[in-house]
């Protein structure tokens, strides 16, 4: 049973808004946005108080309204941490842009781990799209540099879109904060090179199954690269989606799209005019 047909049976069985409170704090909504929450509804009769309390959620949900800008390279980098589904997430992102007939361009650059430079080149392949790549363990921002070199030429762009894939390794967050400062270098000093060629978007990737530990790395990820926005994976597998709407709520962030599912088809862009209520009913 997800998050709100909980709370419509709480809400048909009771008016004890400590059970909605219980509920939502499970459900891993921090406390500040609970008590925000019933501070809004307990102003409603009770039966509209689980419409409101629906309509307050969706209200919380900020669409990613950076689109992707005609004769530009349009640069998304992928941030996340190892084990959220960075490269299906990739893979699906590509291929919703392919499925627009964009031209896309892939860049390995967690050299950290030779299973991602695999996945990638698997994905790659698969999609019959061009991928940049050099051997484990080298200059990430080298890889994005050599990217970009092969996205423009002659002032112009030769592909729509270049997506990034990125180490996440928190265990070492100095080092980790190093290369992922590095490489928006080399990306500003391309754009500012290439006469404003160049849009500019980084996305964090978040397991909609980790609950609040989802917040946690937000936080750190922002605070080490500015992030545009935040996609949400195996949306399928969790009812405890209240740390989508706290990191909404404390980082102001857009959600840039959600995957659900193992097939590549599995896959919404913010774009989608059910995307909200999609949300709403898998939570």
């Amino acid at each position: 049973m997800n998050l709100f047909s909980k709370i419509k049976e709480l809400f048909s069985k009771s008016d004890d808004l400590k059970e909605i409170e219980k509920n939502l704090l499970l459900a891993d909504f921090d406390y500040e946005l609970t008590q925000n929450l019933l501070e809004i509804v307990k102003k409603f009769p009770k039966e509209q108080r689980e419409e409101k309390l629906r309509q307050t959620l969706s209200n919380l949900i900020i669409i990613d309204e950076n689109p992707i800008i005609e004769n530009k390279l349009n640069v998304i980098l992928i941030a996340g941490v190892n084990g959220v589904g960075k490269t299906t997430a990739i893979s699906k992102l590509a291929n919703f842009y392919l499925n627009k007939n964009k031209t896309i361009l892939l860049a390995a650059a967690d050299t950290y781990r030779a299973a991602a430079i695999e996945q990638l080149s698997h994905w790659a392949d698969r999609l019959k799209i061009d991928l940049v790549k050099q051997k484990q363990g080298a200059d990430p921002a080298a890889v994005v540099f050599d990217a970009i070199d092969k996205s423009i030429g002659n002032n112009k762009s030769k592909y729509d879109i270049l997506i990034i894939d990125t180490a996440g390794r928190l265990q070492n967050k100095e080092e980790l904060m190093q290369q992922l400062q590095k490489i928006n270098k080399v990306i500003d000093k391309k754009k500012t090179q290439s006469l404003d060629l160049i849009n500019c978007k980084s996305i964090l990737i978040i397991d909609a199954t980790l609950g609040k530990n989802s917040i946690t790395q937000a936080e750190i990820f922002h605070k080490m690269i500015h992030l545009d926005a935040f996609a949400l994976t195996k949306l399928d597998s969790t009812a405890k989606g209240g740390a989508i709407f706290t990191i909404s709520h404390k980082l102001n962030l857009p959600l840039a799209f959600i995957s659900f599912g193992e097939k590549i088809e599995n896959y919404m862009d913010s774009s989608a005019p059910e995307f909200k209520e999609t949300i709403l009913n898998k939570i």
